[in-house]
């Protein structure tokens, strides 16, 4: 089986990209990308915790 996106998948997917930074960049304003970078790295532990099951310690 083969999938591929098409040329208007690709320029909705551009599109949606463009849209989603510009949201993302107006919720994290007030941080200093050190802030940005801290609060990053706490979410990506976040989700591998969930994603392995959520045990707990």
């Amino acid at each position: 089986m083969s999938v591929a996106v098409t040329p208007q998948g690709r320029a909705a997917l551009t599109q949606l990209d463009a849209e989603a930074r510009a949201v993302q960049e107006e919720i994290l304003f007030p941080l200093t990308q050190a802030e940005r970078a801290q609060l990053s790295a706490m979410l990506h532990r976040v989700f591998d915790h969930l994603r392995d099951g959520g045990a707990e310690h």
